[in-house]
Order: C-alpha cells, then structure tokens, then sequence
C-alpha cells in the first residue's frame, strides 16, 4: 500500500514539473519584441513632431504654460518650460509623460518613438 501511494506521489510529481515546464516554455513564443528605433533618420519638428502634439495634446493642452495651437505657440511653450531636454528624452518631461498611465493612450508607441527620436537627436526646430 505505502507503495503504491509513493509511486502515485512520484508520478503526480513529474506531471507537475512537466506541466510546469511547458508554461514557461510556451510563454516564449509570446515575448514582447520592442520596436526597433532607427536613429539616424532625422525627424522633422514642423512635419511630424508638430502633427503629433496637435493631434494628441491640443485637446486638453491649449492654453497655459503648454499651448498646441500652433507651430510657434508649441515651440514656444516646450522650449519655454524646459519640457525638453536635447539629446536625452528620458529626461524629458514631455517624452516621460507620455510613458505615464495618464497619458500612454494619447501617442501610439510609434508616434512616442518618433518624439524619442527628434528628442534624442537634439530637438531641433526646423521651422525657423
């Protein structure tokens, strides 16, 4: 009888740790693959940073110390408040902010690649 029991304690046991096994393994197959960022393509302030500020800020931010309304007033206002740190977007307030829960939803993850980019590449204004 001890046994018998044992033999069942051992089987149960490897099922578990097989079972076990195949979930890890079965969870590589769905590893998150970051987009690939390419850096060395330059990024247009005036025609595609300006766009996605436009689009996905100007709703709630159109007034005050950041203002979407146009070209100049969003220059103006990023640069102004210091929201922009050139060369280094992870200490960007706008680039940060738009990683946060608040605003995750505003920018898809290629609209905020772009933002990292133009960030990342010095910030630069073309319009002027």
């Amino acid at each position: 009888m001890n046994q018998k029991i044992g033999l069942t304690r051992q089987i149960l046991a490897a099922v578990l740790i097989l079972s076990s096994a195949s979930v890890f393994v079965s969870c590589e197959k769905y590893a998150y693959d970051p987009p690939k960022i390419d850096l060395t393509t330059p990024v247009s302030f005036k025609n595609e940073i300006f766009p996605i500020f436009n689009s996905n800020c100007k709703g709630c931010h159109s007034g005050g110390k950041l203002d979407f309304n146009s070209l100049a007033s969003t220059w103006t206002s990023i640069n102004k408040t210091t929201y922009i740190t050139a060369g280094n977007p992870e200490s960007s307030l706008i680039y940060t902010k738009l990683n946060e829960s608040s605003h995750s939803t505003k920018c898809s993850t290629e609209e905020r690649n772009k933002i990292y980019v133009w960030i990342t590449q010095g910030a630069l204004n073309d319009n002027e």
